[in-house]
């Protein structure tokens, strides 16, 4: 059994061989097998500045949203960091979940 590399993005898959029964041989066991192909493609992770405009005096809050497309079948970790010119303290994070 020899994988095709597609072009679709996929989570790891499977092929399961199982024996058939016949009159000319009994059927050890096990009588299946399981191949699991793992699979190289990778999700993909983008921002975006959903609201790029904050105000100090309120009431505007600037807004992030992170996109996952592409493989969604297990949990995924997205590495971050802030930076930029506001001061330490400045800002006060809230990070939600959609």
């Amino acid at each position: 059994m020899t994988p095709v590399n597609d072009a679709e993005v996929e989570s790891d898959e499977t092929v399961i061989v199982t024996l058939g029964a016949d009159a000319a041989y009994s059927v050890g066991t096990p009588g299946s097998a399981t191949v699991t192909i793992t699979s190289d493609d990778k999700p993909t992770v983008t921002i975006s500045a959903t609201d790029a405009t904050a105000t100090e005096a309120g009431p505007t809050a600037g807004q992030y949203t992170v996109t996952r497309t592409g493989a969604t079948m297990s949990a995924l970790t997205v590495n971050f960091s802030v930076g930029g010119t506001a001061t330490a303290g400045a800002i006060t994070p809230s990070w939600a979940r959609a």
